[in-house]
């Protein structure tokens, strides 16, 4: 310690202290009554969690599920919409199949026609002639029945517009009304798909008034 200065005047019964700054730090912030400043808010510990972190960390935890659930309910939409399309896909390349000699066989059908005309014809015809169409038409009936053409011979049938097609009409008494009384060409069908219609004359119930010879009465 340094050497102290005495005052000159001492009145009264005041204490005075002579503080020497040169001394222990320590000694004189206790005598000065100074206390150490609480630490503010923005300058804390990083280390340390803040309050309520574990709530925060469960939220973060909830969003992540909420996320996942819903990538996977797009995965699953997806791969439903990826199957249908490719059942769709399959069954669109199998009709195509099902039906593609569809022109082919269109314009075969004049082809037996003419074999059956021919054959229709009585006399004139050589027995050995009539054998050699026979058997033609009976091979390109083959054919075209293992390619699924099929022939529709609608006589004594109800008239059916989707299958028939009417190009004669004759009024009689004898048959009941709307019924297929002949057969002008035959229909064919490729599996269960129209591929010509049948040429038909159908029956219709007599005009009243009139006789049997069409005459008025």
């Amino acid at each position: 310690m340094s050497d102290r200065k005495e005052p000159d005047d001492v009145s009264g019964d005041e204490d005075i202290y002579v503080i020497d700054d040169s001394g222990d730090l320590d000694e004189v912030q206790e005598l000065a009554g100074y206390r150490e400043a609480p630490v503010p808010v923005g300058e804390e510990d990083s280390s340390s969690p803040p309050a309520g972190s574990g709530r925060g960390a469960g939220g973060g935890a909830e969003s992540v599920r909420a996320e996942s659930e819903k990538l996977r309910d797009q995965l699953l939409r997806t791969r439903a919409d990826l199957e249908n399309y490719r059942k769709r896909a399959e069954r669109e390349r199998s009709e195509f199949r099902r039906y593609a000699l569809a022109d082919t066989l269109r314009e075969l059908l004049p082809v037996l026609d003419n074999l059956e005309r021919a054959l229709a014809v009585e006399g004139g015809a050589a027995d050995d002639f009539r054998t050699g169409v026979e058997m033609i038409q009976r091979q390109l009936a083959d054919v075209l029945a293992r390619a699924g053409l099929s022939s529709n011979d609608p006589a004594g049938q109800p008239f059916d517009p989707s299958y028939h097609e009417a190009i004669a009409r004759e009024e009689t008494d004898e048959v009941e009304p709307n019924r297929v009384i002949d057969v002008l060409q035959k229909g064919y069908l490729l599996h269960d798909r129209l591929l010509r219609p049948a040429l038909v004359k159908v029956s219709a119930a007599p005009r009243s008034g009139e006789t049997e010879g069409g005459e008025p009465s």
